[in-house]
């Protein structure tokens, strides 16, 4: 055998024994056609493989694992994929605690997620609509709605919440704590009884949020109480405290639309702390277009807030289009 064919014959096994591991790790399981349920499903595939899921209502909590990706929204055949035609529900009514428990490079993607609840036992709790601890999923194109205490929970994660609709959650819709490391890209966040997006509990995680609708929550819009990060290009309206509060530095908040919030449109509540606040359009909240120390805003423009107070030439708000912050305002 010639050196030409002893490199032909070593490619060819080489080719074979790359297609036979693609095989291995790109597996497709079924759900309900080879596993009657969803978890059963997800415990039998491996890194790589894809667990798609028929339209229907599960009632299941399920632990997603490591680099799984698990897809809903798929016709009864699997012929096609339509998340909105082919609704796909786990619905966790039947036991309390979490539906989903996150996992590293996992993904969901195209399901209806209802009804996680709070379960404690002894010294921890365990809850909402997926739960993320010291994780790193991919949340993609998912309803997430109806669950207490948050719609997800993120703590000590790093996660990806993408092109969600997540509303009427107990508490926030997305809730952050712990040093973790979220971002938050084209989502509609609305309805929650607390804030859209809240963060809490030390060390300060760090928040990215792009491109998201956050409207009508019954606290604020984005509650960065214990994070800093990146806010640009959101819209925030209508939501019962401020549009965006915050209380550490660094932050950049640039590119938002903030409106018609009950409080302020931006408020940094720790006066030490300088925010970068720029190319804003803060329009008709109701204390102020920017609150602040005076310090850190520039290129925005404000106007028509100042709603709770009746029209007084004084206020500049008043007269003329605002391109200062809460202390021109008043």
């Amino acid at each position: 055998m010639n050196l030409k064919q002893l490199i032909f014959l070593f490619s060819f096994l080489f080719l074979i024994q790359t297609i036979q591991v693609q095989a291995v790790y790109s597996a497709v399981k079924k759900v309900p056609d080879q596993y009657p349920t969803i978890q059963k499903a997800i415990d039998a595939a491996s890194p790589g493989d894809r667990v798609l899921v028929a339209a229907g209502t599960y009632f299941e909590h399920i632990n997603l694992k490591k680099g799984v990706t698990l897809q809903g929204g798929w016709q009864k055949n699997f012929s096609m994929q339509d998340v909105k035609k082919y609704e796909t529900i786990i619905d966790g009514a039947k036991e309390k605690g979490p539906v989903v428990i996150g996992a590293d490079n996992a993904v969901i993607y195209g399901f209806t997620i209802i009804h996680g609840s709070l379960l404690v036992e002894g010294d921890s709790s365990l809850g909402s609509g997926i739960y993320c601890k010291n994780v790193s999923p991919k949340i993609i194109n998912n309803i997430i709605r109806d669950n207490e205490p948050s719609g997800i929970y993120c703590s000590g994660s790093k996660a990806t919440i993408k092109a969600n609709r997540i509303y009427n959650n107990a508490q926030a819709g997305v809730y952050v704590q712990k040093d973790s490391r979220v971002t938050v890209t084209g989502n509609v966040i609305y309805g929650n009884k607390y804030s859209g997006i809240s963060t809490g509990k030390k060390p300060i995680s760090f928040i990215e949020a792009i491109n998201n609708t956050i409207f009508k929550n019954e606290r604020s819009g984005i509650n960065l109480n214990d994070a800093t990060g990146r806010i640009y290009n959101n819209i925030i309206y209508d939501n019962k405290n401020a549009g965006i509060r915050a209380r550490h530095a660094p932050l950049v908040v640039a590119n938002n639309t903030v409106t018609g919030n009950g409080q302020s449109g931006f408020t940094m509540e720790n006066p030490a702390a300088v925010a970068k606040v720029i190319n804003n359009i803060f329009y008709m909240n109701q204390e102020a277009g920017i609150r602040t120390a005076g310090q850190g805003y520039s290129s925005n423009l404000l106007f028509a807030n100042g709603g709770l107070g009746k029209c007084n030439p004084d206020f500049l708000w008043c007269v003329r289009f605002q391109f200062g912050g809460y202390e021109d305002e008043t």
